[in-house]
């Protein structure tokens, strides 16, 4: 359409010690290009904590995205991948657990600050907060996160897995990576 999907950049948010930490990354590099993939590597820190993000890019827009973190003696309390849209071009949602017919595809829930959060979606038998697919958008197009199952997350009991916070005019996806030390 013309326009940016995010308002802001995307960020990872990191928590160190109880206190928000700034992740900086130092650029990237291509490691392949194809007419129907390309792959990059970017590296990144945040304070005593370092790792890397592997994107793979297919044909048809999907990347599949991969941290890592690499060993440390500092306990990482949180981590956050915070995707920033504009509130007004992004107002339905959809979101998938394991089962059909009960899945919720409307509009994002009205107010300010966290609108929604994957403890609220409908479930059969998924165990904990994460649910495999939820996306934003609207008629035209919209963004999507997907993944059969936590692996790879950290979960904790009182943060949800994936969440909605609408504050200043954007509507935040919030994917709490890291959710407990």
């Amino acid at each position: 359409l013309g326009q940016p999907l995010f308002e802001e950049p995307v960020r990872l948010l990191a928590r160190i010690g109880g206190e928000a930490v700034a992740v900086t990354g130092s650029g990237y590099t291509v490691e392949e290009v194809r007419d129907t993939r390309a792959v990059m590597r970017s590296r990144w820190r945040a304070g005593p904590l370092a790792g890397t993000a592997r994107a793979e890019w297919d044909y048809d827009g999907m990347m599949l995205w991969t941290l890592e973190i690499e060993p440390s003696d500092t306990p990482l309390e949180s981590l956050t991948l915070d995707l920033p849209f504009e509130d007004a071009a992004m107002p339905l949602m959809h979101a998938c657990t394991d089962g059909i017919r009960f899945n919720y595809a409307g509009r994002v829930p009205a107010g300010q600050g966290p609108v929604w959060d994957s403890r609220k979606a409908a479930r059969n038998s998924i165990i904990g907060s994460y649910v495999p697919y939820i996306w934003v958008g609207a008629e035209e197009r919209g963004f999507c996160v997907f993944g059969d199952n936590d692996r790879g997350w950290v979960t904790g009991t009182n943060t949800p897995c994936q969440e909605l916070v609408r504050e200043d005019g954007l509507l935040r996806l919030r994917l709490n990576l890291v959710a407990a030390p």
